[in-house]
């Protein structure tokens, strides 16, 4: 794991009041604005009920992208000026990096160092970088909401980009800090500390040296509040909608009936007629309604031993 950023003997920061509470109120209104206005298609078997389910995802999607912004922003405020913090930043991953990964083990990757290279093989989107002049590190970091990939080949997956990430961003951020080496971070926000590449929730203002923890549990709850408020309004609303889309489809019923009953009888009025409609799909054969006059054995004689027997021949 990483070394803790917060200088030895630097002076205590202080935490920013109010500026923080008004950017996670303001940031907590702006998704709910975006979710509320987005039109759901209902599902064919839910209804209208499912656009609630819909509502539910996406709320859980937007707040993986919010929970890094607001740590980003916390960390940039709490730490008055002493570490900057870039948001959602694009990495060039170069063609030598991911070479380079590939044939080391990750503890030899801390030690290696890369010029500037042309040849990209793509591209990477880092939530977060944080710089410090101070201690000459910048940290790469990827925030996510719960650590179900700590074990087995996602983790190794995600893990190697982050390593190809670090090393194709190293000297490019070496250009513009003064800083000596870049780091990775992948923070779990509901994880555990199993694994000991994840820094974990817990131990967030360990590392940083800032109180952050209690800034994501204010978000945590304002945007649970808001949820449950939109969710329940939104359920409240399609029931209501549906009730009244059942009644109008029973009347519509009821009367189609009436219609039906008095059709029948005066088509068949006429007699010993038969209805004979061009086919153009199987459906088309049971619209045919022959009126027999003779019993329906003697009209459709079943086919016997003999008749199968040459067919089959």
């Amino acid at each position: 794991m990483s070394v803790r950023i917060t200088p030895t003997g630097a002076s205590p920061l202080q935490r920013v009041p109010m500026s923080i509470e008004a950017l996670v109120d303001r940031e907590v209104e702006a998704v709910r604005a975006s979710v509320a206005a987005t039109i759901y298609p209902p599902d064919p078997v839910l209804g209208a009920v499912s656009r609630a389910s819909s509502m539910a995802q996406a709320f859980v999607r937007r707040h993986g992208m919010l929970a890094a912004t607001v740590l980003g922003h916390t960390i940039d405020r709490l730490s008055a000026g002493r570490l900057e913090v870039l948001h959602e930043v694009t990495v060039p991953l170069t063609r030598v990096a991911a070479d380079l990964v590939s044939a080391n083990a990750r503890e030899r990757l801390a030690t290696i160092d890369l010029p500037s290279e042309a040849t990209w093989t793509g591209t990477y989107r880092l939530d977060l970088v944080i710089i410090s002049e101070e201690l000459g590190i910048a940290w790469i970091v990827e925030v996510k909401r719960a650590n179900a990939a700590t074990k087995g080949h996602r983790l190794k997956g995600m893990l190697r980009q982050l390593d190809i990430a670090r090393l194709s961003a190293l000297p490019i951020l070496r250009g513009s800090y003064r800083i000596s080496r870049v780091e990775s971070l992948l923070v779990s926000l509901y994880g555990d500390s199993s694994c000991p590449d994840i820094l974990d929730r817990r131990s967030l203002d360990a590392f940083f040296g800032l109180p952050i923890e209690a800034e994501l549990d204010r978000l945590d709850a304002v945007y649970r509040a808001m949820v449950e408020r939109e969710l329940g309004s939104r359920v409240r609303s399609d029931l209501a909608l549906t009730d009244i889309v059942k009644a109008s489809a029973h009347r519509d019923v009821g009367r189609s009936a009436e219609g039906t009953s008095a059709g029948f009888g005066e088509d068949h009025a006429g007699g010993g007629e038969t209805e004979v409609l061009p086919s153009t799909r199987p459906a088309d054969l049971f619209r045919v309604r022959p009126i027999l006059s003779e019993p329906f054995e003697e009209a459709f004689p079943g086919p016997s031993i003999g008749n199968w027997g040459g067919r089959l021949s």
